[in-house]
């Protein structure tokens, strides 16, 4: 998804359909990227979860059958980090620990002046877009997991936040060893210079860089790679070791 996508789909749950025409009318108006599906019975709305998941659901509290804790129990059941907003005329404290206890993604209390729906269509853009932003890490991390090539991933300051097993082999070590060190501290002092006075600046300046560097494990014994490097949005870069000696660099 490209934030802010063209769509974001909300499913309404409340038992009020004459509310629920209002709700989503205010909601289209506060935002045009929203598109509001409504059902009045919890039961209904769990059956369009499975088929077609939305982006968000809103759900009232004091519905037959189901209340809104219970429907979002059920929800749970299959996707527990989807976002669900509990939109009420029950006070806080008379729902909220079950709520949350249920996983709840956030509570607000019903309201008919127009700056009501302002806020909830924040708390929905705030909601949809941490999830969206949980799915990518998650997706990042299960594609570098799963690749061929060794895959490292440096933050802005250095430190190692991602990188699968082939990577860390390269360095005779282990992801969870690896992990949250610094860059520097495997490569030879020499190597880190010239990685600050030569590569990082050409790095800045192309987006990518590509060449041949000494790499040092964890008993000290150093080695020669190919490095491939990519700068990232945000700062940080990606390392890929395309090539590597096995040996002991001389």
């Amino acid at each position: 998804m490209i934030w802010p996508p063209d769509n974001i789909r909300i499913l309404h749950v409340d038992d009020d359909p004459n509310f629920l025409d209002v709700a989503a009318e205010l909601l289209k108006r506060e935002n045009e990227r929203f598109t509001v599906e409504i059902v009045t019975n919890p039961e209904e709305g769990l059956a369009m979860v499975s088929d077609r998941p939305p982006d968000c659901i809103i759900s009232d509290y004091d519905m037959p059958n189901m209340n809104g804790v219970e429907f979002l129990k059920r929800v749970r059941e299959n996707r527990p980090k989807l976002p669900f907003i509990l939109f009420t005329s029950k006070r806080r404290d008379t729902v909220a620990s079950d709520a949350i206890s249920a996983g709840v993604t956030d509570y607000l209390q019903k309201g008919t002046e127009s700056s009501r729906y302002t806020l909830l269509t924040n708390r929905v853009m705030n909601a949809v877009k941490r999830y969206e932003c949980d799915r990518r890490r998650k997706r990042w991390r299960q594609a570098i997991d799963a690749a061929v090539d060794t895959v490292g991933i440096v933050s802005a300051d250095g430190q190692y936040v991602q990188l699968n097993d082939a990577y860390a082999s390269v360095f005779d070590t282990s992801k969870a060893d690896l992990t949250g060190t610094s860059w520097w501290n495997w490569y030879p002092d020499e190597q880190v210079q010239q990685f600050e006075e030569e590569i990082f600046p050409a790095l800045q300046e192309e987006g990518t860089w590509r060449g041949q560097v000494v790499g040092q494990r964890t008993d000290g014994t150093q080695f020669d790679q190919v490095l491939s490097l990519s700068s990232l949005k945000g700062g940080g870069h990606m390392f890929v070791v395309e090539e590597y000696e096995t040996g002991v660099v001389d």
